[in-house]
């Protein structure tokens, strides 16, 4: 099976600021978009994943791996 998925969140530039490891991950369902051949638009694909655990890493706006968020 599959040993892990990654997500990435970027911001608005692009830059990656925040890291999500799905450990030990398995696709639960998934629903396809219609395919039309005489579009160029991007078919949606809908999955639900299911996992044993995940890592979250992180990153502070300079770039720099830790918690982003501040204890209150």
């Amino acid at each position: 099976g599959i040993q892990q998925i990654t997500i990435e969140i970027l911001d608005a530039e692009g830059k990656s600021i925040e890291t999500w490891t799905l450990k030990q991950p398995f696709i639960k369902s998934a629903k396809y978009g219609d395919l039309d051949y005489s579009s160029d638009d991007l078919r949606t694909v809908e999955m639900t994943v299911r996992y044993d655990w995940a890592e979250c890493v992180t990153k502070d706006p300079s770039g720099t791996p830790g918690t982003f968020f501040e204890k209150s």
